[in-house]
């Protein structure tokens, strides 16, 4: 399991304590981790929708 699905996998499984307490409605990974051309040191690109 790579490192990016490690993390899909920890949203996914957190998503009903993040969905209740903040109101997210769904959550995405993108950039250049998600199509395999990170370069060393450069971070993680997330979003979060909420319901409001």
């Amino acid at each position: 399991m790579s490192e990016v699905d490690r993390i899909i996998a920890t949203i996914r499984k957190s998503m009903p304590v993040i969905g209740d307490k903040y109101k997210v409605k769904t959550t995405g990974i993108f950039g250049s981790y998600i199509c395999g051309e990170q370069k060393k040191g450069e971070v993680y690109s997330f979003e979060l929708q909420n319901m409001l």
